[in-house]
């Protein structure tokens, strides 16, 4: 892709180039998955676009969401599996919504900046910073990509024919997170970038329906990315790992490969009342190496979509992966307590059903 991640011009609102008469999003996102020297822990920021005028996938005709998660696992907790930990999540419910005039984009001398609910987002060549105050949680970070863009979404001057465009990226993050009187100082900590525009193509609710599921892993350690997907609503299993600059990947466009994802264990949440997965069995296979790891939970917490359809929860997780990479030469890699940041995804109700069982 041309493109280059970060740049200034992402800043723009691309919603904007989408047709008024159906429904669209966009977002800027960062997941921060970190250690410092007493706590694991976990950062969401992201602020969304939101725009009904279609068929009626967003129920706010044209909204604005701040969103923020945090919480932190004292070391000593880590590896004994899903607490009843606290955490920070504010910005998803319909009352904490915000107007289009609450949204600012700011163009500067060299970089550009979206003013949203207390925080600011902003765009510098080679750079992006979140700094301000949002729920309580005051950041002032830096990040820095430390890998290539993976375009999922697509180039964003395909835009208009795709009805989708944007990228995630791998990043590296310094700065502060100071929140409930302790502030936490990271240093090359790990992230992720996400720019992401949607058209009406994507119903995030309607395909979940009949159970399906998401599940998402990101798995980052010294010189190592993995990413393992599940969408059974889209009928996607798919991974990568890239070590030392080195891509391997699985999936049906990979021939002779295979995805394996298997949960290993639940946990019954106070909180939410959910019956969640927390251990998983992960294998990965394919002529060019394969993979075989464990992934265990740490701390959760969630946020929830609202739309036409009905409501979505997504449970953010952090937690920790062991396992071994093997080459096609067949050298060993091991993979020890790397930090894990995963979604698990579900639709917990539709907005009409019948006595057949069918969902209208």
């Amino acid at each position: 892709m041309p493109e280059t991640v970060p740049s200034v011009s992402d800043a723009k609102l691309y919603t904007d180039l989408l047709p008024r008469d159906r429904d669209s999003s966009e977002d800027t996102g960062f997941i921060i998955t970190a250690r410092t020297a007493d706590h694991d822990i976990y950062l969401y920021a992201c602020a969304y676009v939101i725009r009904a005028g279609g068929k009626g996938i967003w129920l706010i005709r044209d909204g604005r969401i701040n969103g923020t998660i945090f919480f932190a696992i004292p070391r000593a907790m880590v590896g004994q599996g899903l607490k009843d930990n606290a955490f920070v999540r504010t910005g998803w419910h319909f009352n904490q919504y915000l107007k289009p005039e609450d949204h600012e984009v700011v163009s500067e001398a060299d970089r550009a900046v979206w003013r949203l609910g207390g925080r600011n987002y902003a765009w510098r060549e080679g750079a992006w910073e979140v700094t301000g105050s949002h729920g309580d949680v005051q950041t002032d970070l830096t990040f820095r990509p430390c890998a290539p863009a993976e375009w999922r979404w697509g180039p964003f001057d395909k835009l208009k024919e795709a009805d989708t465009a944007g990228y995630k990226v791998a990043a590296l993050v310094s700065g502060t997170i100071s929140v409930g009187g302790e502030t936490f100082v990271l240093q090359d900590g790990y992230a992720t970038a996400e720019r992401a525009v949607v058209g009406q193509s994507r119903d995030i609710v309607a395909e979940l329906v009949g159970g399906h599921q998401v599940l998402a892993f990101e798995i980052r350690g010294p010189g190592l990315e993995i990413q393992v997907h599940r969408h059974t609503g889209r009928k996607m299993e798919a991974g990568n790992v890239v070590l030392n600059g080195e891509r391997t990947d699985f999936g049906p466009w990979v021939a002779g490969s295979s995805v394996e994802i298997e949960t290993l264990e639940y946990w019954d949440d106070p909180h939410s009342g959910l019956h969640t997965p927390c251990r998983w069995r992960i294998a990965l296979t394919s002529a060019d190496g394969s993979a075989e790891i464990e992934v265990g939970s740490s701390g959760r917490s969630y946020f929830h979509y609202n739309t036409d359809g009905g409501v979505m929860l997504m449970m953010q997780i952090l937690g920790t992966a062991n396992g071994v990479f093997r080459s096609k030469e067949g050298a060993t890699t091991p993979i020890a307590d790397a930090l894990v940041g995963l979604r698990w995804g579900r639709a917990l109700l539709f907005a009409d059903e019948t006595l057949s069982g069918s969902v209208v």
